[in-house]
């Protein structure tokens, strides 16, 4: 069993959070969050270890895999701060928001030697599957535009920062024959943003 800690307890952070409890490969040790009325209820609510400092968590509780839920322009800090303790990393997507920082975040984890893990998900979940099969059976004709774009509320809290610039996906697919299909769906993107 591999013990996670998880930094970021806000949605996306429960949503992880559940998915760790629920797992007999992983035992959640501890929660990290700068809003510790968030963070404790989390860390209640699956019995474990609540900080609000992550360097202090990685030093005093047994880690083999962090665990980063935040927004995307605190990855980088977050990730170099995993791999100075030589610690596997699963980061939600998007990784960073520019090149530099990703070359930067490549060069820390391979000279941590540590596993470096995009949270890229969706593409299991049911339906998206059944729509990558759809478009396999042909069911959409000839496909000619994929649009693209993200339909969900921001962070809590985070309003007026750089969170702006993350994205997800939403498909709207068209085809030869004019029919349409409305779709959540994942698109593969650049691992960095404009």
């Amino acid at each position: 069993m591999q013990n996670i800690v998880l930094i970021g307890a806000g949605f996306i952070g429960g949503a992880h959070a559940a998915a760790c409890s629920n797992s007999k490969l992983l035992n959640m040790t501890a929660i990290c969050d700068s809003n510790e009325k968030v963070g404790k209820e989390l860390a209640d609510k699956y019995g474990c270890a609540f900080y609000t400092d992550a360097e202090k968590m990685l030093q005093e509780c047994e880690v083999d895999i962090v665990n980063i839920c935040v927004p995307t322009f605190l990855h980088k800090q977050f990730i170099l701060l995993a791999a100075k303790y030589k610690k596997h990393i699963v980061c939600e997507k998007p990784i960073v928001l520019s090149m530099e920082d990703m070359d930067e975040i490549l060069e820390a984890v391979n000279a941590a030697g540590v596993k470096f893990m995009v949270a890229q998900v969706l593409r299991f979940w049911p339906e998206y599957v059944a729509i990558k099969e759809m478009y396999d059976n042909g069911d959409f004709g000839d496909v000619q535009m994929v649009y693209a774009n993200r339909l969900a509320q921001h962070p809590i809290g985070l309003i007026g920062t750089r969170i702006q610039k993350t994205v997800a996906a939403v498909c709207l697919i068209y085809t030869y024959t004019t029919s349409m299909l409305y779709a959540i769906s994942s698109v593969r993107l650049s691992a960095c943003m404009p």
